[in-house]
């Protein structure tokens, strides 16, 4: 038996090449979404941007600056969402997203369009 436990968000390992070559895992908290959430943020033309803010809980778990020191919370979100290698970070989780949620973006969103 599938039991389908009530929760409204769900962990989500994603792997991440950037160009220098460096890989890692990060986990991301994300919220569950249902097909008409998805189809909904897809014919309202979602930017990534507000893909992100509809589906990511919090900062990503697994960044380390050069020296190997853990960047966790606050500052972990602001790589995620302004740093150097954001558009990598970002880049990387919502094809995870959608890879494993779903069709509607690659179909409607702005993003697809312009890739």
């Amino acid at each position: 038996m599938l039991k389908l436990k009530k929760t409204e968000t769900f962990k989500m390992p994603v792997e991440i090449q950037l160009p220098d070559g460096a890989r890692g895992t990060l986990t991301f908290n994300v919220k569950y979404k249902s097909k008409a959430d998805l189809k909904r943020m897809g014919d309202e033309e979602f930017t990534d941007e507000q893909y992100i803010a509809e589906i990511l809980v919090g900062a990503p778990e697994g960044l380390g600056d050069e020296n190997g020191n853990a960047i966790t919370g606050d500052e972990a979100l602001r790589e995620f969402n302004d740093g150097v290698y954001s558009a990598f970070l970002q880049n990387a989780f919502l094809q995870e997203f959608f890879a494993r949620f779903g069709e509607a973006r690659v179909k409607n969103s702005k993003s697809s369009r312009l890739r």
